[in-house]
């Protein structure tokens, strides 16, 4: 397994991205199941991985790898990040622009769809073989509005009903990227033109995936905020037992109410920090047992007073 690992690890530190990625789905072919379990896991290794568009996945001309090399690095990618654990639709259609180019290409779909399946997880593994079982009414081109256009090189694209614009007759391929989101940790596929904009936002939380100082600094802050709100509380809880015990005066509604009050914020903003900042749920956990077990220690010493 080492020897896997260290070769993983020159792939995510190839500079040529395109040649990095194919490289992996030959390591992920070729590889035992503990392998790929750990390639599935650990993907994508929080670097950047291009790999072919599915509409594009019958261009030839200017292309490093056949075509079918090229449909069967998009299946590998299904393989390996498992779209339908996000967004289910767009994950059938693109298994029907995998199976269709198979189709359109003279190669047999269903084989195909077969040894996908046969790398993949059990759940995948359903996805491919219950989308290659269906019948050829349900799963072709026009199942699923998909549309054959011919650009000016002469070669065929496959566009989706909801395709903004048109590619096609334009220079060069539009290969979608893999980008890390440091704000959510979740790996996003954006395409060429998209990430050549001056910002990228993640399509999950909304952040600009592409500022990684930025994101450390929102981070940072929204963690420190959450600490002072606990602390506050903390002083709260302490001064109102404080008050009981010592019978200066007895806890007022308002004391209770703030309390409360600060209670809620804290954890709302605990909530918020867990669904949206995925890096930083460790210190928070930490922050959180921290805070809970020095309130309990306030609260037992003053009680015992």
């Amino acid at each position: 397994m080492e020897q896997y690992t260290e070769e993983i690890e020159t792939l995510v530190g190839l500079q040529d991205r395109e040649e990095a990625y194919y490289q992996l789905v030959t390591l992920y072919l070729n590889s035992p199941e503990q392998v790929r379990r750990y390639i599935r896991k650990n993907w994508n290794f929080n670097v950047e991985w291009i790999f072919p568009r599915p509409g594009e996945l019958l261009f030839a001309k200017n292309q490093s790898r056949s075509i079918k090399e090229r449909i069967m690095a998009s299946l590998v990618h299904s393989s390996i990040h498992n779209p339908f654990k996000h967004y289910y639709r767009e994950s059938l259609v693109l298994l029907a622009m995998e199976y269709n180019s198979c189709t359109l290409a003279g190669l047999d779909p269903d084989q195909m769809f077969e040894f996908a399946a046969s790398v993949s997880d059990p759940e995948m593994a359903g996805h491919f073989r219950d989308f290659s079982a269906r019948k050829p009414e349900n799963k072709s081109m026009k199942a699923f509005g998909l549309e054959t256009k011919t650009n000016s090189d002469g070669e065929t694209e496959i566009l989706t009903p909801w395709n903004d614009k048109n590619t096609c007759g334009k220079p060069g391929r539009q290969d979608m990227r893999t980008y890390h989101c440091p704000f959510c940790n979740r790996a996003s596929d954006i395409d060429q033109e998209t990430a050549e904009k001056p910002a990228v936002f993640c399509p999950h939380c909304k952040n600009d995936m592409t500022d990684g100082r930025e994101s450390t600094a929102k981070m940072i802050g929204v963690l420190l905020a959450y600490m002072l709100a606990l602390i506050y509380l903390l002083v709260l809880t302490t001064a109102s037992y404080c008050a009981a015990v010592f019978g200066s005066r007895a806890p007022s509604i308002s004391d209770w109410i703030t309390c409360s009050g600060a209670g809620l914020i804290v954890l709302l903003l605990g909530v918020f920090c867990w669904r949206k900042y995925k890096p930083i749920r460790i210190p928070l956990l930490i922050v959180s047992g921290a805070a809970f077990f020095m309130a309990l220690v306030v609260i037992s010493v003053f009680l015992t007073c």
